[in-house]
């Protein structure tokens, strides 16, 4: 049995589709996959078929949830980010792994990159808002690994290496 955290009201906060939360709730009600089919499907899909569908809800709702489980959004991996597959395939090949990588990136760098096209570079830049990556703090992380740097706002231009994955680092912090 497929477990799913949050109630109904938090659930429904997320962008799932009318059919997924019927899904949902009607398996937190510990009703059969076959009524499931039947009820939200029409009986167009078997009970393997639900199941498919409940785990990549799950992963979905995974997925939305992955800044809860981080202390800091910078380190959020790439792979665990709700953003389309194919976004996220293309900034891992494009070898960024955490959202701290693309902090100090604009939406159009994003955008420029291969694979990432302009919609997803819009999707990417509003995710690194959303979840505080991006703004004042953008170049407070390392683009490496993602990890914060311990710079604090001086209005000056610093040299530093990050202490997890040694990269050397100039950043540029702007006074508060």
């Amino acid at each position: 049995m497929i477990a799913f955290m949050g109630n109904d009201a938090q659930i429904s906060s997320y962008k799932l589709s009318e059919k997924e939360q019927r899904m949902i709730a009607m398996h937190n009600a510990e009703r059969p996959l076959s009524d499931i089919a039947k009820e939200v499907f029409g009986g167009r899909l078997t009970r393997q078929g639900v199941h498919v569908k409940l785990r990549a809800v799950k992963r979905k709702l995974w997925r939305w949830t992955a800044n809860e489980r981080y202390s800091n959004p910078g380190d959020v991996p790439v792979k665990e980010c709700p953003i389309p597959a194919r976004t996220r395939h293309a900034l891992i090949k494009s070898g960024y792994i955490t959202l701290g990588s693309l902090a100090g990136m604009t939406e159009r760098e994003i955008s420029d990159l291969h694979g990432v096209g302009p919609q997803g570079g819009v999707i990417v830049a509003e995710l690194l808002h959303r979840w505080n990556v991006k703004g004042e703090s953008a170049n407070l992380f390392c683009p490496n690994c993602g990890k914060a740097l311990g710079v604090k706002k001086t209005g000056r231009e610093l040299k530093r290496t990050c202490e997890h994955c040694g990269a050397h680092i100039e950043v540029k912090v702007k006074a508060a």
